[in-house]
């Protein structure tokens, strides 16, 4: 390892050691490509001897590293850059590596080196720089090419131009670099700003921060061949007084090269594509990417970009504004330095399980739920900041409607300003110029209190929230602190964060969401018809409800308390007694229905009774569906599937139709299972053995009949048929009364509009067939989602699961008919599944995240069920983990009835209706014991 490779590494160490005992962040970037700086110039004077003859050169440091914003982990990207004229001498190097003076008479040329040999000694030269590099193992991104490639480039691939934008020289001859800069600023009819000048001038177009390091001096742009190129000038910047130069300092240019003088960059046409390329969205989310997400660090280089390129964005910003972006970025650019440090690679991604460690580096106090909040809420104000600034000068530059204050732009129109923005922005689609933004700021900063006073505040959210572009009005009411300002409960809550692995934003963010969910609703067939039924009043309500139904976040029981703060927004604005009684209501409920669907059993009347019971008329119980599905998407793709909203409408219309019918009583449950035997008779017949039919539904339980209708119980007799003819035949060939383990019969559906698949399993009654079916399943990738167990009086088993895709989408039924195997070889104790579970555990692909493992939680509950104890388990989620919880449940001798897989993120939340060996609920006292073995399972 050479010297310089040797102190590249120790600075390198030295830096990251500093940041783990709490040492500065800010100026660690620059720091780092300090010493990236000087391993390049003395790499350099080490290769002086061993480099074959070089055409002139130079380094220039690109992207971060030329903005001199190195975190650990991040690409170092260097640009080679060569004449394509003749090369110098033997000994040349020597000369311009040395400090003395060159002298102007100095050969400079070798009639042996010709232009096809000079790619391939930069390519040498490359790999003395970079191999080094490479086995310290940093991640070095470089480019070998020509002048007149670089600057075709530029012209054709905006990425290019972007990489030169941000050129710093390290070494090499000081007139290539100029006549680059120059030739650029001619194609670009621009100055540009210097990059090797840590001195900012005040400018726009320089404004993105370049951290200081403590004790560097300023170093003037005309001085950089002693202090940055160490005297790496080439003669043709020494003989450039002597001759009329047509691309400036750089010296003179060919008569054959001048016609690239022509050459034409497209700012414009790049404007264009930084707003193509910019991400979609306007929320960074819980898990924000730093760098690349909406508002991350790429768009204060997008900003950077246009105010070298467009002398308008000079003046676009004021100097407030300009200093407060520029914190935005150091902020983030200093997250993302600590991340990279103890992450100990090159990731952008803010995940949930580092937060608390860069809160604690970040100097964020509290508990680390509590400094992580504060990291992100910071995180999302420096990002709300740069995209916001980022697309109001892109609109600008790109000639796009915006929306201007217009004649309403003096105090004494505010808050009606306010108003009127939002309510056209609502309407029309557009977004509010900068300057609007800046009006709004302005009057909240002069009369915050009049916004919560005013008498159509009101009558602005009624006609706000349900508009077309209602949601994009609310992101732009957040993004300024006016919906804070108008709603304060609301305001106070809305940087709140839910680390449960479902969120994906904060409390203020999901609540528009839900708004545009409300609305996205309308043109669904089946829910924009339920919104129809409501009244206009009733529909006003449900927006509100939307927006208003998690301001009880941040304490016990947020639906209880949202829904007072809900009532008292609402009693200050004015609002009708019977709208306040509705949102009140929904926010109050307004996790009824999902909670119920998933964790109760549809099939039991009491529990549809009880959702009726409380929505009392149809436009209420419609109202929390439609707020219910809404909040649902809102929340996250680990919140809302097809599955869920199959439970939850199931759940609506069995509620509805107790309402619109009238209540169930006994009796009436005994008259429609007596009915639907009925039905199965009939379907059955001239099918099926009537002899069969009877027996079937004589061995069948109270539940396989309450549960699922004719139609279905009719489908599965030829699974139960196929079933019997295996077992006899098997039975004839196995002796000692073992024919029959393991036998299983399997078909598998899909479940249209569910996303999921329905896998029903005919066997024979043994002991831990449950627990094995949920083992096997696992194995094979495939995750339950809800599980009914039917044993039937003459030991026939029948378990539906509905699962998940298959990880094989393309041949699932290949995967079933494995399932059917490994179902066999784990009951006849040739597969052990307890192992190979274990070895799927021990994959990286299947590691939990390290935020997932918190203690386990079980609740046992005797009350939720007339005929079942009721046993909830939240625990971390893994491979395997409803096969250990029902191995426990078989050890203590209960039976499942009912199991249904809520997964919230990294932890699940299983369910499971039991009762004990004699057919009952459980007692008080082995509640007990029966919730410490499934603990003790969760922990394992």
């Amino acid at each position: 390892m050479t010297e310089s490779t040797m102190d590249l590494a120790s600075a390198r160490r030295k830096i990251l050691d500093e940041l783990a005992q709490g040492g500065q962040a800010s100026d660690a970037p620059a720091r780092l490509a300090l010493a990236m700086d000087d391993y390049f110039r003395r790499r350099l004077e080490e290769t002086r001897d061993d480099a074959p003859l070089q055409p002139p050169f130079v380094l220039l440091a690109v992207g971060g590293y030329g903005r001199r914003q190195l975190c650990p982990g991040s690409d170092i990207d260097v640009l080679l850059v060569y004449r394509e004229d003749p090369g110098p001498r033997d000994g040349h190097i020597e000369q311009i590596l040395s400090d003395q003076p060159v002298s102007p008479d100095a050969p400079t040329c070798s009639d042996s080196m010709t232009g096809p040999d000079e790619p391939t000694a930069m390519e040498s030269l490359a790999g003395h720089l970079f191999h080094p590099l490479w086995d310290l193992r940093l991640a070095v991104g470089h480019g070998v090419r020509s002048l007149e490639e670089c600057l075709d480039l530029a012209a054709e691939d905006p990425q290019v131009l972007a990489s030169l934008l941000d050129m710093r020289l390290i070494a090499g001859d000081l007139g290539i670099f100029w006549e680059l800069r120059e030739r650029m600023q001619k194609a670009l009819g621009r100055a540009l700003p210097s990059s090797n000048s840590s001195h900012q001038g005040g400018h726009f177009q320089t404004w993105t921060p370049e951290p200081r390091i403590s004790g560097q001096q300023d170093e003037p742009a005309d001085q950089v061949s002693h202090e940055l190129a160490m005297g790496l000038v080439a003669p043709t910047h020494r003989r450039r007084n002597k001759a009329h130069t047509a691309g400036g300092p750089g010296g003179m240019i060919p008569p054959g090269r001048r016609r690239l003088f022509q050459l034409h960059i497209d700012a414009r046409h790049f404007a264009a594509w930084l707003a193509q390329s910019a991400p979609e969205g306007d929320a960074p989310g819980l898990e924000p990417d730093l760098k690349s997400g909406p508002g991350g660090l790429r768009d204060a280089h997008r900003l950077a970009w246009l105010g070298k390129l467009f002398p308008q964005a000079e003046g676009f910003f004021e100097p407030a504004e300009r200093q407060e972006l520029e914190g935005h970025a150091e902020f983030l650019l200093t997250v993302r330095t600590q991340l990279h440090a103890i992450g100990g690679g090159k990731g952008n991604v803010l995940h949930q399980e580092l937060q608390p460690a860069v809160a604690e580096r970040m100097g964020f106090d509290g508990s680390p739920g509590l400094a992580a909040e504060g990291l992100l809420a910071g995180v999302q104000t420096a990002m709300t900041g740069l995209r916001m600034a980022r697309e109001a000068l892109l609109d600008s530059l790109l000639g796009h409607e915006t929306l201007r204050p217009g004649l309403y732009s003096s105090p004494a129109d505010w808050p009606e300003l306010g108003f009127l923005l939002f309510l056209r922005m609502a309407f029309s689609g557009q977004p509010l110029s900068w300057e609007s933004r800046r009006a709004v700021r302005q009057g909240l900063a002069r009369a915050p209190a009049t916004v919560a006073s005013a008498p159509m505040a009101l009558s602005f959210l009624r006609r706000v929230l349900p508009a077309p572009y209602g949601a994009d009005a609310l992101s732009a009411m957040l993004e300024t602190g006016f919906l804070a300002v108008l709603l304060p409960e609301l305001g106070q809550a809305q940087h709140l964060v839910q680390f449960d692995g479902l969120h994906q934003h904060p409390v203020g963010r999901h609540s528009i969401e839900a708004v545009r969910e409300l609305g996205v609703l309308a043109r669904d067939p089946r829910l924009g018809a339920l919104l129809e039924e409501l009244s206009g009043g009733q529909r006003d309500a449900l927006f509100l409800a939307g927006l208003l139904h998690d301001a009880g976040k941040g304490g016990p029981d947020h639906e209880a308390r949202g829904a007072v703060l809900a009532r008292d927004m609402l009693d200050r604005l004015g609002a009708p007694r019977s709208m306040i009684t509705d949102v009140t209501f929904l926010v109050s409920q307004h996790l009824l229905l999902p909670v119920t669907a998933v964790r109760s059993d549809l099939g039991d009347e009491v529990v549809s009774a009880s959702v009726a019971r409380a929505a009392e008329s149809l436009p209420r119980l419609t109202m929390l569906h439609l707020l219910s599905v809404a909040d649902s998407k809102a929340t996250g793709p680990r919140a809302w599937n097809g599955w869920k909203a199959a439970l939850m409408g199931e759940l609506y219309t069995k509620a509805r139709r107790l309402l619109e019918r009238g209540w169930l009583s006994t009796s009436d449950a005994m008259r429609r299972a007596l009915t639907t035997r009925d039905r199965v008779r009939g379907l059955a017949r001239g099918g099926y053995d009537q002899t069969f039919v009877e027996a079937a539904l004589a061995a069948m339980p109270p539940r396989y009949v309450q549960a699922l209708d004719a139609a279905t119980i009719v489908s599965h007799f030829p699974l139960v048929l196929e079933f019997r003819k295996e077992l006899e035949d098997e039975r004839r060939r196995v002796p000692h009364g073992r024919g029959g383990l393991g036998l299983a019969i399997v078909r598998a559906r899909r479940l249209e509009g569910a996303k999921a698949w329905e896998l029903t399993v005919a066997a024979m009654n043994q002991p831990r067939f449950f627990a094995t079916m949920a083992g096997v399943l696992s194995l094979h990738g495939l995750n339950i989602l809800h599980a009914e167990v039917f044993t039937w009086s003459d030991g026939t088993v029948l378990d539906i699961f509905t699962l998940a895709e298959p990880p094989d989408r393309l041949q699932p039924q290949e995967v079933f008919e494995r399932v059917r195997l490994g179902i066999k070889n784990a009951l006849t104790g040739k597969l052990k599944l307890d192992e190979r579970l274990a070895e799927r555990r021990r994959s990286p692909l299947n590691r939990c995240r390290t935020g997932a493992a918190a203690c386990p939680e079980v609740r046992v509950d005797n009350e939720a069920s007339d005929f079942y104890t009721v046993l909830e388990v939240r625990a971390a989620d893994r491979p395997g983990r409803l096969y250990e919880l029902a191995m426990a449940l078989d050890r203590l001798g209960l039976s499942v009835f009912l199991a249904k897989i809520d997964t919230m993120g990294e932890r699940v939340a299983d369910i499971f209706f039991v009762r004990d060996g004699d057919g009952q609920k459980l007692d008080r006292n082995c509640a007990d014991e029966v919730a410490q073995a499934l603990r003790d399972a969760a922990i394992s």
